[in-house]
């Protein structure tokens, strides 16, 4: 386990195959600048995305041709060992997995066949009867041919889940259909079919006239939230207040703030920030420019993001309402920041640098949110960090 002068940081990413480890387990001394690989787990393919659930941690399987769960539980060493995983028919490349409040749903978000699964979780934490629930269908408005993100919309792209703060409802950020579609759960976690129309946010009457369809011909959504054509939505973080959400797009390079009603059905868009905008080495990139994650202080003072093919970090003061006072940024010390996690104490930041095939380490003054970045640990292709507690 993690001595008082370390931290335990869990790594999960893509792998050459379940035989090749996918998920990394170190201890991080960040006084000395210097970490310790603890150990490793193979078994699963591209376990791209974790969640912590207790002492049961489950992954998303990112496989490209089929989907699928894992499940895991620590061991007295504080290693997540396999258990079970599932699959899912007709659902391929889950790349994002998140379990419901009393931890008897497992959902995952499909990028490759653009829907949704979900898994029953037992008294042991096991996953039991996988199913694809919810399929969606369509494509956004076309692109020409030069443009690098022109074969990105053509059909839709579940990427991540959340639960919106004090209510039941699953939100499904959608990168192919630019869209948030909102979903009810019953009492035991199920996902269930709306009555009804659904609630529509920042509806933009053009979409159709532009060639943009959406059809969801089986469980109806509840409400539906339209973020701007061509920004590609990718993942939603929230303000500790539950009532302020952010919204990081891919394509689009922007972040959308959104203030949400008490029901969690009606979105309004606060403001919206580029986030090129002022980042050394913007004009000099060697690829497109990808937004990738997004995380709220504890305090909620600060926003901080991530953006790819600049391979920057952005942060943002802001005030009780999100608007922003102030902006900065700086390189995130390797290539692709994909993901990036807060210790739970704000004290220090971890970036996963998918191509870079590393994690840097940040410390953090909690004053000012400034970032100082103190050491970089080798990992092959990491996706996804996460603080032990």
């Amino acid at each position: 386990m993690a001595t008082p002068k370390t931290r335990r940081l869990y790594v999960s990413g893509y792998n050459n195959g379940a035989t090749d480890a996918g998920i990394h387990v170190f201890d991080v001394d960040v006084e000395n600048k210097s970490s310790q690989l603890v150990a490793t787990s193979a078994g699963v393919e591209s376990p791209s995305f974790i969640e912590f659930a207790g002492q049961a941690v489950y992954a998303a399987s990112e496989a490209p041709d089929h989907g699928g769960l894992a499940h895991y539980v620590m061991n007295a060493q504080g290693v997540p060992e396999l258990q079970d995983q599932v699959s899912f028919s007709g659902a391929a490349g889950t790349c994002y997995v998140l379990t419901n409040e009393g931890t008897t749903h497992a959902y995952g978000a499909d990028y490759n066949s653009g829907s949704i699964s979900s898994c029953k979780i037992d008294a042991q934490g096991a996953l039991r009867e996988p199913v694809t629930i919810i399929q969606h269908e369509g494509h956004c408005a076309p692109r020409l041919k030069d443009d690098p993100y022109f074969d990105r919309q053509t059909s839709p792209h579940v990427h991540t889940l959340s639960f919106i703060p004090g209510t039941n409802l699953l939100a499904a950020v959608d990168l192919g259909l630019d869209l948030i579609t909102i979903y009810q759960t019953d009492e035991t976690g199920q996902i269930v079919s709306a009555e009804g129309d659904p609630v529509i946010s920042s509806r933009n009457d053009n979409r159709r006239e532009m060639g943009w369809e959406a059809n969801f011909p089986g469980i109806k959504p509840v409400a539906v939230v339209e973020a701007p054509l061509f920004s590609g939505p990718r993942i939603i973080a929230y303000h500790p207040s539950g009532r302020y959400a952010a919204l990081i797009c891919e394509i689009g390079c922007e972040l959308i703030i959104w203030k949400i009603s008490e029901d969690g059905l009606h979105w309004t868009p606060v403001s919206n920030w580029n986030l090129l905008q002022d980042a050394p080495g913007a004009l000099e990139m060697k690829e497109a420019p990808r937004a990738a994650h997004v995380q709220f202080t504890n305090d909620g003072r600060f926003i901080y993001t991530s953006t790819r093919g600049i391979d920057q970090l952005m942060w943002f003061e802001i005030d009780e309402a999100c608007d922003m006072k102030q902006r900065w940024s700086c390189p995130c010390g390797g290539g692709t920041p994909r993901h990036f996690a807060l210790s739970p104490d704000d004290e220090v930041l971890a970036v996963g640098n998918k191509t870079g095939n590393s994690i840097s380490i940040f410390t953090r003054d909690a004053n000012t949110g400034m970032l100082e970045q103190v050491m970089s640990i080798s990992c092959p292709q990491p996706s996804c960090v996460v603080w032990g507690d």
